[in-house]
């Protein structure tokens, strides 16, 4: 199917499969991924499909080069999360990224729940599902109708008269009994219902969720109370969370791989303790405290507080503050007076998932290590997604950073400039990554980038970690 196509419809990629080990690709990875699932996808590609070699690049990287910017702050709005991540000289900067737990999706929703609130539903020629339907089915069917909506209707523009009696003329897809309203286009493919749709004072509101996201936390909060959230993704129903733990993946092949540090170096760690020592490095172990205080009953990644007598004997000693206590205080933005109006507040550090989006570039870009980076940085913003073509989503963007957040407080020179940039002419927000990778084997320095089959066989994933220009 991935070579020549299949009989389901999808188009493949025109390579006969005898040359795929002659063919090289390049792989783009979110901007926060599991070392794991990296892995796999280069197993998958090198081994499975035994190509030559493959490029592996973040995707906020490979969006500045499809923009042809070497700095800037990427925001990628997707349909069910928005990620923020700044790249300085084409390197992601450490500690500059945010998953936000919001995304078009939720903006589809929140227009859905607006129509049927003002009892426009019933106008459009589709009979949509019950808002109270949360199933699978529902959603897909609602949105695919919504979604063309929001595109072609939904803008920022507050000084539009709402009264305008132009409207925008979309297509709506076809669903059962509603086959006999369809039109065929130039094409000859299926078009669906036109028509022509003016939202009036409606346009403005769903696009604002992503400034308001706590209405997103709504509609989640309703969801999860109607069907439940199978959070163990197990063979139980929806809803029911499973008490069996996660598996643990070693890759025995990555020394740095953290359940491997653990169990490698856990007999060597008690060869070194006393016996009294020991004794108590191995209740820990009991108590489900690995190496290093690692809580191994609990999801990969997560580290456990220190153990009740570290704590005990800390607290016996003089309280002493942390060496970069100070940095992380100042690396907190900070509203003006107009921003207290927006905004009352900075949200809590246990809320970030809902942070809007101005806030959200704000902490990131306030992160950067000199007042040159974060002025390269504000006034290069990109926004990514079908949902950053929403008409005036940028201005508004760039108002709200400018006149509600005090930029760069540190320093006397200030901010002169916050820009979204503008993309080149005929490239579409959501194909920008794409643009990007396939000009990352075109770099002076891609071919020290390059993870060779035979390397991947041998090596396994130190082969990614050395040719990878980000941290693996």
């Amino acid at each position: 199917a991935i070579c020549g196509g299949c009989g389901c419809g999808a188009r493949g990629l025109g390579i006969a499969p005898s040359q795929l080990p002659n063919t090289c690709a390049v792989l783009a990875l979110p901007d926060l991924f599991a070392r794991r699932e990296g892995s796999e996808l280069l197993s998958v590609l090198l081994i499975e499909m035994s190509l030559k070699a493959v490029v592996v690049q973040e995707e906020a990287t490979c969006a500045c080069l499809g923009a042809g910017v070497p700095s800037a702050c990427v925001v990628d709005i997707g349909a069910q999360r928005t990620s923020v991540c700044c790249i300085d000289e084409l390197m992601p900067m450490p500690g500059c990224r945010q998953i936000l737990s919001y995304g078009g999706d939720d903006v589809d929703r929140l227009l859905l729940w607006l129509l049927h609130r003002q009892h426009l539903l019933n106008r459009l020629p589709i009979s949509l599902p019950h808002l109270s339907d949360w199933s699978q089915w529902a959603l897909v069917r609602s949105l695919a109708v919504i979604t063309p909506l929001r595109h072609a209707c939904c803008h920022i523009h507050l000084h539009q008269n709402p009264a305008d009696p132009s409207g925008s003329l979309i297509t709506l897809p076809a669903f059962g009994a509603q086959q006999h309203a369809e039109e065929v286009d130039s094409t000859g493919g299926s078009s669906g219902t036109l028509m022509k749709v003016s939202l009036g004072s409606l346009a403005c509101v769903p696009p604002l969720l992503l400034f308001a996201p706590h209405a997103a936390a709504l509609l989640h909060n309703a969801e999860r109370r109607t069907i439940g959230i199978d959070s163990s993704f197990g063979d139980g129903p929806p809803g029911e969370a499973s008490d069996t733990p996660e598996p643990r993946h070693v890759d025995f092949s990555d020394v740095w791989d953290d359940d491997f540090l653990q169990e490698s170096a856990a007999p060597l760690r008690g060869a070194a303790l006393g016996k009294t020592e020991r004794d108590a490095a191995e209740a820990d172990v009991e108590e489900g405290v690995g190496f290093l205080g690692r809580d191994t009953s609990q999801k990969e990644g997560i580290i456990r507080d220190a153990p009740a007598k570290e704590a005990t004997r800390a607290e016996s000693k003089p309280a002493q503050k942390p060496a970069g206590a100070c940095a992380l205080a100042g690396s907190y933005p900070s509203l003006t007076n107009l921003g207290f109006r927006h905004q009352g507040e900075l949200e809590p550090d246990e809320q970030l998932e809902y942070t809007p989006l101005d806030e959200a570039v704000v902490r990131a870009v306030e992160k950067g290590k000199s007042t040159e980076v974060k002025r390269r940085l504000y006034g290069t913003i990109l926004l990514l997604g079908g949902t950053g073509r929403t008409p005036g989503l940028s201005s508004y963007l760039e108002w709200r950073i400018a006149t509600c957040w005090k930029l760069a407080p540190d320093s006397t020179e200030g901010i002169e400039r916050v820009e979204v940039q503008r993309l080149p002419a005929g490239v579409q927000p959501e194909c920008l990554v794409w643009r990007g990778a396939a000009a990352v084997p075109l770099l002076e320095s891609a071919r020290s980038m390059w993870i060779l089959r035979r390397d991947w066989e041998r090596r396994g994933a130190m082969a990614a970690r050395e040719a990878c220009t980000f941290a693996w």
